[in-house]
């Protein structure tokens, strides 16, 4: 949504069959196999347009599950197996087709439908809040509490690499660190350093963001900290040319902190998109494992994400030499493989649309209807994929 309430990606959702599909929220293809684990979708449907491969040891399991795409696959998709109790499963013979990732883009800043990807990314980049639209607290502030006394715009912002060490120039978060001993050494606490994303569009080539006690990162739709219009916060993380570039996988092993609007104390996840297009290549959503906070105590529960994730490059009729693009969730890890989930997983809050869709570890996709965002992408497709495979 824009700060004027309009929808700048509503047009790519014209055909009704396409809204249709998203009304019920379905998936393109799910794998389940290289861990220990079992995937849940609790509220929602569930649909594919490929297969689904899964592991001996790994369940997935939705409360009604759509084959589509039945015409080419008679076979190796969703079966009664992967229904919660009481669940149902249909067929549809045609695949459900989408926009790409790069049509949203051409749609959300105006291009024409015979721009060129990368032309497309480019104006996104430059129409960026990259350099305008984070925050951090100042030198001053006496709480952590986000508003416009607390915190001010972080000076040159943010690169289009999102790593850690975009936090660099950001003050400590206010309470977060003391000194309790003579000795440095021997103080477990750190001080933290808060990165705040308010409203807008941010271009990223990468991003690859690892757990660090001492960095914060949290999404701003309420605009809380600048005093501006709230409206959604949209992460661009593509590259039109990843099959030729040498582009690398990205990966998201911190949690994330959304804002809540006045009187609630759920985040929106419409007011947060995730837009990944990176041909080829992995976007890893990891919850590490033997992790401690900034007070050096152990971590436990769930990485929450309030969001919707849209990565599609290749729809189920491209029958070009593309790959798709890759979204992986796992569970607790030692960052060298997933292995189980006995210390937390990432909990996906939203909707998540993505031509391969790997599940490592027990981790969660529940479908969550956004209260303010009803028309672009995310609304309501829980996930869509090629390939599930859950492992």
């Amino acid at each position: 949504m824009l700060a004027d309430g309009s929808d700048p990606i509503r047009n790519q959702f014209a055909l009704q069959r396409v809204r249709n599909f998203l009304a019920r929220r379905l998936f393109h293809d799910v794998d389940v196999n290289r861990s220990i684990g079992r995937q849940r979708f609790d509220y929602g449907l569930a649909g594919i347009n490929g297969t689904v491969s899964q592991g001996s040891s790994c369940s997935f399991t939705a409360p009604t599950a759509i084959n589509a795409n039945c015409s080419r696959h008679s076979s190796g998709q969703l079966t009664s197996s992967n229904l919660c109790s009481g669940g149902s499963l249909c067929q549809a013979q045609q695949p459900i087709v989408y926009p790409k990732t790069s049509d949203c883009c051409r749609n959300a800043f105006g291009c024409s439908a015979s721009t060129s990807d990368s032309v497309a990314y480019s104006t996104c980049q430059s129409h960026s809040c990259n350099s305008t639209g984070i925050y951090h607290y100042t030198s001053t502030a006496n709480s952590s509490t986000i508003n416009t006394h607390n915190c001010c715009q972080l000076t040159g912002g943010c690169g289009t690499s999102l790593n850690n060490n975009c936090w660099s120039n950001a003050n400590i978060k206010p309470g977060t660190y003391t000194s309790n001993y003579w000795w440095w050494w021997q103080n477990p606490t750190v001080a933290v350093q808060t990165l705040i994303f308010e409203p807008g569009d941010y271009y990223f080539s990468s991003c690859q963001l690892a757990y660090d006690a001492s960095k914060e990162m949290i999404v701003d739709p309420c605009a809380y900290a600048s005093g501006g219009t709230p409206g959604q916060v949209r992460f661009w993380c593509c590259d039109s040319n990843a099959s030729s570039d040498g582009a690398t996988n990205d990966y998201v092993q911190c949690p994330i902190t959304n804002t809540c609007a006045s009187g609630t104390s759920t985040p929106d996840p419409g007011q947060f998109r995730l837009y990944y297009d990176k041909d080829g290549c992995t976007c890893n959503f990891t919850r590490p494992d033997n992790i401690t906070d900034w007070t050096g105590n152990t971590v436990s529960g769930d990485f929450d994400y309030y969001c919707g994730v849209y990565s599609c490059s290749k729809p189920a009729t491209d029958n070009s030499t593309k790959k798709g693009c890759n979204v992986s969730m796992c569970g607790t890890s030692n960052h060298s493989g997933c292995t189980s989930s006995n210390n937390g997983c990432c909990h996906l809050h939203g909707s998540m649309l993505c031509d391969h869709l790997q599940f490592q570890g027990n981790c969660k996709c529940d479908y969550t209807q956004s209260q303010t965002c009803t028309k672009d992408p995310c609304c309501g497709g829980c996930a869509v994929s090629w390939s599930c495979h859950s492992g």
